[in-house]
């Protein structure tokens, strides 16, 4: 699937899926029937540390089943560089801070971690548009054919995963983790 099919949805999320598979919910979230609050109960510690853990558990899973494909190979990239790489192949570019958001890197990791891509000539800085102080980074020709590799790497590692679901449970899965994701945003922690 070419990662200029990908659909944006509503959520900070770029799912790279063509439209006609995505759960019409996902495309429209006002659409979506949250379960009444009457038949809501409060998440257990247990249930929150299963949750937690699993979620955790899978992240990292995630990362090194796509770290043992990249080892057999000999791009020499490091799953840092590989989010960037694969953050930066949905968006033309991006900058700095938003590119640190949305990795979950602190500025600092991220200036050197940039650096190390400018000089494999996988991105490049660019002058921003409206902000002299800022600059947007955006992949590279060789980025590019970089990030179609890692896009591809990781859909074979995401089939895997998902191989033993049918379309059905899938769809269930997307629903939930978009949900998870909505009900962070709609309630951010409390600075204090």
């Amino acid at each position: 699937l070419a990662p200029e099919s990908c659909t944006q949805i509503p959520v900070d999320v770029r799912l790279c899926l063509p439209q006609q598979y995505l759960p019409k919910q996902l495309l429209n979230p006002q659409q979506m029937q949250p379960s009444s609050p009457a038949r809501r109960q409060p998440v257990s510690p247990q249930q929150a540390e299963l949750l937690g853990s699993t979620l955790f558990l899978l992240r990292n899973g995630l990362s090194e089943a796509i770290e043992r494909e990249l080892a057999r190979g000999d791009s020499g990239l490091r799953m840092s560089q590989v989010q960037v790489l694969l953050r930066l192949g949905n968006h033309d570019s991006l900058t700095a801070g938003e590119l640190a958001r949305a990795i979950g890197h602190d500025p600092g990791a991220l200036t050197r971690l940039v650096d190390q891509l400018v000089k494999n000539q996988l991105v490049e800085r660019h002058p921003h548009e409206t902000d002299r102080r800022a600059l947007r980074i955006a992949l590279t020709a060789r980025g590019r054919d970089t990030y179609r590799m890692l896009y591809g790497l990781r859909m074979q590692v995401m089939e895997r995963m998902l191989q033993d679901f049918d379309e059905d449970e899938r769809y269930r899965v997307m629903d939930f983790l978009q949900r998870m994701l909505q009900g962070l945003q709609a309630h951010p922690p409390s600075s204090g």
